[in-house]
């Protein structure tokens, strides 16, 4: 009947397979493919990246965001600065960055000077 992946939903007569959250419904509608998070907007334009600043990491049924070293996830699945700063200037890699005195987020285009 349904894939592992699906729920299966009695009918009159017949039966419909559901996907879980993270699959989508494969070319047959009795089984379920995963869904690619990282990569879903580059086919639709409506949906953005879920990592923006960090590294998308996709698994089945879903997906994780990781920070490169010296930052970590926070709201929104962005990266902020681990250690803060006390100065922020000149263009950085897009990554935002937060001020362990203040709280303050600085704008994404300054970086981190200590």
């Amino acid at each position: 009947m349904c894939g592992r992946e699906h729920t299966c939903m009695n009918t009159e007569g017949t039966y419909v397979c559901n996907c879980g959250p993270g699959y989508q419904k494969g070319e047959n509608e009795r089984t379920c493919i995963d869904i690619d998070e990282c990569r879903a907007h580059e086919q639709d334009a409506s949906l953005r990246q879920p990592c923006s600043d960090g590294i998308c990491i996709n698994f089945p049924g879903g997906f994780s965001c990781q920070c490169p070293d010296g930052f970590r996830l926070g709201r929104g699945a962005r990266c902020y600065g681990k250690y803060g700063c006390s100065m922020c200037c000149q263009e950085d890699n897009g990554l935002l960055l937060e001020d362990v005195n203040s709280g303050r987020l600085w704008p994404i285009e300054q970086v981190c000077i200590r």
